[in-house]
């Protein structure tokens, strides 16, 4: 039996400067079908200490291909950390 939870993993993107508009793009595929699970983007707000949807991927089937794309114009100083990085993550509950 399989146990519930997530899968997810933590991408740290890493820019220059921390003016930037921030571009996310993530070419995904899973062996659960995103049609029965959704597979979600996020960034991590650092102001608010939450974790905003960027994009949200719940049409394809499993062992396809499909794009996350998301992106942040506003606000970019919720975003950048002294760093002038920005944590992403992609998250989908096991069924």
């Amino acid at each position: 039996a399989t146990t519930a939870g997530y899968y997810l993993h933590l991408f740290i993107k890493e820019h220059t400067n921390n003016t930037e508009n921030i571009n996310i793009n993530i070419r995904a595929k899973s062996s659960i079908a995103p049609s029965s699970s959704s597979v979600v983007l996020q960034i991590w707000n650092k102001t608010t200490t939450s974790w905003v949807t960027l994009a949200t991927e719940s049409s394809a089937g499993a062992g396809t291909e499909f794009l996350l794309a998301g992106a942040v114009s506003a606000s970019l100083s919720d975003y950048y950390d002294t760093n002038n990085e920005v944590a992403v993550r992609i998250y989908q509950q096991r069924t």
